[in-house]
């Protein structure tokens, strides 16, 4: 009759126990990720400011300021207060050119109109424009 050794000890067994602490914990950081996404980071106003070194650019755009907006995924009810913060706060900025980069809605078109309201406060030297992104484009027409 053969004999057996036991396991090295550096090789660890999965055990019900410890398969159930793995679901626990993803789960957990599953919940935070959700709770992230959908509960803080779309009420959470931030400006980041970055200087690029652009070497073809033409001498007489040096210092040219741009704002980008992208991901507002506006719902009136919800959103209203945020986007007038974000207004305020690229104006404050006093950007050269404002850059709209999509995702303007999530599903509703009818918002769009309410959203063109809130951004017409935008003000840039050298004009605003804008994109459209996929969320957009899966809200139809």
């Amino acid at each position: 009759m053969p004999i057996s050794s036991p396991a090295p000890p550096s090789r660890r067994v999965l055990t019900r126990r410890n398969a159930l602490r793995l679901l626990a914990a993803g789960a957990a950081g599953a919940a935070g990720c959700l709770a992230d996404a959908f509960l803080f980071e779309p009420r959470h106003l931030s400006v980041t400011r970055r200087d690029l070194a652009c070497p073809l650019l033409p001498p007489g755009l040096a210092g040219l300021k741009v704002a980008l907006l992208a991901d507002l995924h506006f719902h009136p009810d919800a959103d209203d207060h945020l986007v007038t913060q974000v207004v305020a706060a690229t104006n404050r900025e006093r950007p050269d050119l404002i850059v709209l980069a999509g995702d303007y809605v999530n599903g509703d078109a009818a918002v769009v109109v309410p959203l063109l309201e809130k951004l017409r406060g935008l003000r840039a030297g050298h004009g605003i424009f804008a994109v459209m992104g996929n969320h957009d484009g899966w809200t139809g027409r």
